[in-house]
């Protein structure tokens, strides 16, 4: 089962057409303020709210739980993608 937050990014993704997932990959670099090509929970945070998105903390810590499935406590690009991607239902 998705989380509603992931739902919630994944339309402000949407709304914004095909900008949104370019502008998304755009902001993710600009997040990465120390180059390390991922994310920290921090980094993460700054960012959504620099996209205009604006959770509370306990759904933003459960957002970027649900986004870094290995579990290391960085968020990769790829992570990202694929926890925005579109599932087409069956």
């Amino acid at each position: 089962m998705e989380s509603k937050t992931i739902k919630h990014l994944r339309e402000a993704c949407l709304k914004r057409g095909a900008a949104g997932i370019k502008g998304m990959g755009r902001l993710f670099r600009l997040m990465d303020d120390n180059g390390s090509r991922s994310l920290s929970f921090e980094e993460f945070k700054n960012g959504i709210y620099d996209y205009g998105l604006t959770f509370d903390d306990e759904s933003l810590k459960e957002l970027f739980n649900s986004i870094d499935v290995n579990g290391d406590g960085t968020i990769l690009f790829n992570e990202l993608l694929v926890k925005l991607r579109v599932r087409l239902l069956k």
